[in-house]
């Protein structure tokens, strides 16, 4: 039985909702979708486990860890190491993964925020502030 969405069609009937997993899986099989979702998780953060989540995604849709290990001639559980949460990726690894995949993908410029010119916090100029019990000076 399908799982439903919570809203309601116009017939009156609930609409059955999509499991993510299949359906992300089902997108990121083409060429060009994986590439812009890599290059999305690159763009979001500087944070290289967003990258490898990404990546594990684009591995299991573009035929799993065991078929895409055997195609970049890497053990299974090497593959698993190198994209997994707890280490940083490398980028050879990377390198290799995509070649093995056929992907290619830029890496964004980070936008530089400009600096505000006045704090929206603070109106006027920080000043040092003393403590009530300062030892008194002594020229």
């Amino acid at each position: 039985m399908p799982k439903h969405t919570g809203t309601i069609t116009s017939n009156g009937e609930y609409p059955p909702s999509i499991p993510f997993e299949p359906w992300l899986r089902n997108r990121l099989s083409g060429k060009r979708a994986a590439e812009g979702y890599l290059e999305a998780s690159l763009a979001e953060t500087d944070e290289p486990r967003l990258f490898a989540l990404a990546l594990q995604d684009v591995i299991r849709a573009r035929g799993g860890f065991s078929s895409v290990a055997q195609k970049i001639g890497m053990g299974r559980e090497a593959l698993y190491r190198a994209v997994s949460l707890k280490t940083t990726p490398k980028l050879e690894v990377v390198l290799s993964i995509l070649r093995g995949l056929d992907i290619q993908i830029t890496i964004p410029p980070r936008i530089a925020r400009q600096p505000q010119k006045h704090s929206p916090i603070r109106s006027r100029p920080a000043t040092k502030l003393r403590s009530k019990r300062s030892i008194p000076r002594t020229a």
